[in-house]
């Protein structure tokens, strides 16, 4: 993993930190950078050597945004959508973004993985914002630290760092994703996330791939 490119680097830690976004839900300015285009780049940037699957996943992305007349009409249902799959729907929301609800059926917030995750943290003498009102391991924080491992280990040329970067993305997000896309796969209305989702599970394959090589 040392031996990639810088370009390849960026467009690694771009997509990262771009899905990273689209799981803190959406706003104007995000919605924004959806339906031009500019959001998408750094993920066709990536299709040029990671391994999407399915292989058409950026055109059916394109596809769903482009049923939106415009950015208030694609913010808004996305915005619905979001809400209904993670933070509050009267039926039960569909797919918790806190990997402890994932422990067990019925699981509640902040079990074990949110301790490890913790753990995690102070072993690397990070902490979470006290403006954050979200436990340690929610999605996106879980993706910012990847993204953490990943920059550090790459600027540092450390490869203590860059094998954490892909034991975490094997042994920690890629079950956990597995278990949050088959929940996604019942959302018919609105695929955004679910795409994605797959999106994020193929660049985790790709960094989980390189944990025995990360030094050469």
């Amino acid at each position: 993993m040392i031996g990639f490119s810088n370009g390849e680097r960026k467009a690694l830690l771009m997509a990262i930190k771009s899905i990273c976004r689209v799981f803190w839900g959406p706003d104007d300015h995000f919605c924004q950078s959806v339906q031009n285009g500019s959001f998408l780049s750094p993920f066709k940037e990536l299709s040029t050597w990671v391994v999407f699957n399915p292989p058409n996943i950026l055109n059916q992305i394109r596809r769903v945004v482009a049923h939106y007349s415009n950015v208030p009409s694609f913010c808004s249902d996305l915005e619905e959508t979001y809400v209904r799959l993670f933070i509050s729907n009267r039926g039960g929301i569909v797919a918790p973004l806190y990997q402890s609800c994932y422990e067990y059926e019925n699981a509640p917030l902040m079990g074990l993985a949110a301790g490890n995750m913790r753990k995690r943290f102070e072993s690397k003498g990070l902490s979470l914002s006290e403006d954050l009102n979200e436990p340690p391991d929610h999605l996106s924080i879980a993706l910012e630290y990847l993204y953490f491992l990943l920059e550090t280990g790459w600027t540092e040329e450390s490869g203590e760092f860059l094998d954490e970067a892909a034991s975490f993305a094997a042994d920690v997000l890629i079950p956990w994703m597995v278990q949050f896309s088959g929940r996604l796969a019942v959302e018919a209305a609105n695929r955004f996330y679910a795409l994605f989702t797959s999106l994020l599970i193929s660049i985790l394959e790709f960094i989980a791939a390189n944990k025995n090589s990360a030094t050469q």
